[in-house]
């Protein structure tokens, strides 16, 4: 495949690691923009793989009062606490009376970033009144969820879709170059086309769960 020269170039100060994250990146700032958080909003944010940590820090920047953050892993949840995530919840069989007990009024914004029909479902329930649902991960096609419709019109709940990107290139290039966002904090390993089978076995058994950097040798 020859890809278009103007489609291929160099962006100074940046890495080639780094260059790897501008399009998650570039999706991440379009979700943002489409939920628009405002200052002082509470936020909780479900998943925390590159896409949920990458969320948390533009939440963050964008003014939010505190972010919770929840996963399956404690792993996970630490570097959600090392990069700025005020609360960090297991979710496990006791995740909703924790945080119903926690923040009984609920968050202004729940972000899910797993694409887990049952998550999504369930995250309708921490909306506060008027608060707003992103649907940013990605549920297996002909999959549904139950919402009540009077429970939207009742408490003025907003869902909204998020899909890839649009004109965000540049403002997640933008973001990286001025080091506004830490995308080397969502980057795992570096390896070579020989090791990626390796590399697989250690995805499916769960063993790794940042971005993985795929150098190829000419």
């Amino acid at each position: 495949v020859v890809a278009p020269e103007a489609s291929v170039f160099l962006i100074e100060q940046m890495s080639f690691a780094a260059g790897v994250l501008v399009e998650p990146l570039a999706c991440v700032i379009y979700g943002q923009m489409r939920a628009r958080p405002q200052l002082g909003d509470s936020v909780l944010i479900f998943g925390v793989g590159p896409i949920g940590l990458l969320h948390l820090q533009l939440a963050k920047r964008n003014g939010a009062t505190f972010v919770v953050m929840v996963d399956l892993k404690e792993e996970r949840l630490a570097l959600a606490n090392k990069l700025g995530a005020d609360y960090i919840f297991l979710n496990n069989s006791e995740l909703e009376q924790e945080l119903k007990e926690k923040f009984p009024l609920g968050f202004n914004l729940v972000i899910d970033t797993t694409g887990v029909p049952d998550v999504v479902e369930k995250a309708v329930s921490f909306l506060k009144n008027s608060g707003k649902l992103l649907i940013f991960g990605v549920c297996p096609p002909h999959t549904s969820i139950k919402i009540s419709p009077y429970d939207i019109y009742k408490r003025d709940l907003k869902i909204i879709g998020s899909f890839a990107l649009k004109k965000t290139f540049q403002p997640a290039i933008n973001m990286i170059e001025s080091e506004q966002v830490d995308v080397s904090s969502v980057i795992g390993e570096e390896i070579t086309l020989e090791q990626l089978p390796f590399q697989m076995n250690k995805f499916i058994e769960g063993k790794t769960f940042m971005k993985t950097i795929i150098t190829i040798n000419q």
